[in-house]
């Protein structure tokens, strides 16, 4: 299964990507492929925020970030 994530940063800008089996979020996602990162330009996030992740048609979450993550405005 395949899911697709879509994300506005916090100057507007949106972005969108497939997730297959895990990709990665933040403002630069060092040593990441582009296929697999969401770079999102937004001070708020940390360089390496955070991980989602498929598995068994379920998407995971993962937070990196000491700055907290929120998700459809929740902690």
């Amino acid at each position: 299964m395949i899911a697709r994530i879509h994300w506005t940063d916090g100057k507007g800008a949106t972005g969108d990507l497939e997730v297959e089996d895990r990709v990665f979020f933040g403002r630069t996602c060092r040593g990441v492929e582009d296929s697999w990162s969401g770079i999102v330009s937004d001070a708020r996030l940390s360089k390496d925020h955070a991980v989602v992740t498929m598995a068994d048609g379920q998407l995971t979450l993962c937070a990196s970030s000491r700055n907290g993550t929120l998700l459809h405005d929740l902690r």
